[in-house]
Formats: C-alpha cells, structure tokens, sequence
C-alpha cells in the first residue's frame, strides 16, 4: 500500500468511525478539537494527493469536513480515472496536436464591432 492510499483510508476510516461520512455541514463544529484533528488528517493527505489544500480549505469556508469529503472524493475519482488507462481504454496522444482542437466562434453583434484574433496553436 502506497503513502497515498494509506493517507486515504486512514481519512475515510477516521470519518466513517465517528459517523461523519453522511453528516451535514451545518451540523458540523468547524473550531472544535474533531475539526483539528479532520483538518490535520486532510492536510497530509492533500500532499500526498498534490492539492492545495488551503485553496480547499478556503474554498468550503474553512469547513474541514467539506474539505475531507471533497478530498476523498477527488481521490476516488482520479482512482477510476487511472483504471481506464491501465486497462487500454483510454490512451495519451502521441503529440499535443493530436490533442487538441482549436476552434474559434467570433459572434459580432454588428460589423463595426471588433474581431477576436485567430486562435494561435498551443
């Protein structure tokens, strides 16, 4: 079990142990010794997991709840995401180009109004 994985199950089974996966927010304690200890928890998981956890933080109105919660989450996400491209499903292209359509939509409400640039290859 790698760091990352460790983090996250040591979050969720902290959160599911004290009946706070299905909580509310507003039911919440966002200064209380429990929201100290979620926070701490969270942080080292956000490194691991590469996410700015103040930004998240902040975000959720400094509710270390909501900021575990979405944490996990966002984890279990890129989890399923990394399954497709182990199992074939999904491929990097081979150059950026491939990757990415440029396309532009200039709507001008009338002749005089003036042009958006041509979009300019990445």
């Amino acid at each position: 079990m790698d760091d990352l994985e460790a983090r996250y199950k040591e979050l969720h089974s902290y959160l599911s142990r004290s009946k706070l996966l299905k909580a509310g927010p507003e039911r919440f304690d966002k200064t209380g010794p429990v929201a100290t200890f979620i926070r701490k928890l969270s942080r080292a998981f956000a490194k691991s997991l590469g996410v700015d956890f103040d930004a998240v933080d902040r975000l959720t109105g400094k509710n270390a709840l909501l900021s575990a919660k979405i944490l996990l989450s966002h984890y279990r996400r890129l989890e399923r995401y990394h399954l497709f491209f182990a199992e074939g499903r999904v491929q990097l292209p081979s150059k950026l180009d491939d990757a990415v359509m440029i396309a532009s939509i200039n709507v001008h409400p009338s002749p005089s109004a003036p042009r958006l640039p041509p979009p300019q290859k990445l």
